[in-house]
């Protein structure tokens, strides 16, 4: 567990100094990168096509990744179910990761983006940095991030991102 700490505090203290070069990313071959290495049968990953923007890739592949991954480990259900989508909002690109999981609680919306805070840590592996390092990516590329309960009874990640036209 404490190499796991190291290892997410190494990558969070990387991404907080931010200032990496930005290149054009097309979104629609991170998550597709991503899907690839997923071999658990019982997921199921849909995604609407994605733009292409600019930023920093490796930081964009691991704010998809930690997402991703969150949706099929907080998840009970027989079939994990995952939609990625997005649309534009003004200057703006908003993408959302939609899934059928456990959700989130009232209590957890406010904390769960803060470094080191964990949903119930005794049932579920991690050291609570994924979502602060997901914080971080996305301030670094200038949007905010949040989630939402959605009617499935899971969680709706959703973030804003600068466009780059």
């Amino acid at each position: 567990h404490m190499q796991l700490i190291l290892r997410d505090l190494l990558i969070y203290s990387k991404i907080i100094k931010g200032g990496k070069q930005k290149e054009k990313i097309d979104l629609n071959q991170v998550v597709e990168d991503i899907i690839e290495t997923i071999t658990a049968a019982h997921v199921e990953i849909r995604c609407t096509p994605l733009p292409k923007t600019l930023g920093n890739k490796s930081e964009i592949h691991r704010l998809f990744q930690n997402l991703i991954s969150n949706a099929v480990k907080f998840n009970d259900k027989e079939k994990v179910r995952i939609q990625i989508s997005y649309q534009d909002i003004g200057p703006m690109l908003e993408v959302r990761v939609r899934d059928n999981g456990i959700g989130v609680s009232d209590e957890h919306i406010s904390i769960i983006f803060e470094e080191f805070q964990q949903v119930n840590k005794y049932k579920y592996e991690g050291t609570g940095l994924g979502l602060s390092i997901c914080k971080e990516i996305v301030r670094n590329h200038g949007g905010t991030i949040w989630v939402e309960r959605n009617e499935l009874g899971g969680a709706d990640f959703v973030f804003q991102l600068r466009k780059n036209d």
